[in-house]
């Protein structure tokens, strides 16, 4: 016999010689068999992705659980299918999605725009489900506010010099070279003393 437990402690698993057997403290929960399937392999969700079924394959992804394949079909997917695949997320899988796009958040801000184009997506067509469900969906909500917050505070920053060095570069330009003297810029300190 083998007892798990959820970090949440909200769900533990049993397994048995009768078979495994899941609790939850959770009613409207539901085990749901139909996610394990034997036709749900790597070769299938990518030859589904192919097709051009985006919302399949991103479901299919989220069922496997593997990060390499909801990353890769989150990142390919075209920006106008998002709003009909985010609308396609069933219940069960908004948690485990902001944490996968605060996640890709923090490791590849190179496509910022798109991932915040995710996120603001799932917010507004899922927002009266999450606000209702605050206590199951806090923590996947903190972590995607937290990407978001940690990548405007050096955005900001990066805004704020380059505002600073223009700035100089144009006061600069309108002296003559004996007039110029090295650059200290107090403002920046300021700035950053404020935040």
């Amino acid at each position: 016999m083998c007892v798990r437990f959820c970090p949440t402690s909200l769900h533990w698993a049993d397994v048995t010689t009768e078979g495994l057997v899941i609790y939850s403290l959770e009613s409207d929960l539901a085990f749901d068999p139909i996610d394990l399937d034997i036709d749900l392999t790597p070769q299938n969700l990518l030859s589904v992705f192919k097709k051009g079924e985006c919302s399949k394959a991103l479901l299919m992804s989220l069922r496997m659980n593997e990060q390499a394949y909801i990353g890769s079909i989150l990142e390919n997917i075209p920006v106008k299918e998002i709003p009909l695949v985010i609308s396609s997320i069933p219940e069960r899988f908004l948690g485990v999605m902001m944490e996968i796009l605060g996640k890709v958040l923090d490791s590849n801000p190179v496509n910022l725009e798109y991932l915040l184009v995710w996120s603001g997506a799932l917010l507004s067509t899922h927002g009266i489900l999450l606000r209702r469900k605050r206590a199951q969906f806090g923590s996947s909500i903190r972590k995607l506010r937290a990407a978001i917050d940690r990548l405007h505070k050096s955005i900001s920053e990066i805004a704020c010099r380059n505002l600073y060095t223009i700035d100089f570069i144009t006061s600069k330009t309108s002296l003559s070279p004996d007039q110029c003297e090295p650059f200290e810029d107090t403002r920046i300190k300021r700035v950053r003393s404020a935040a």
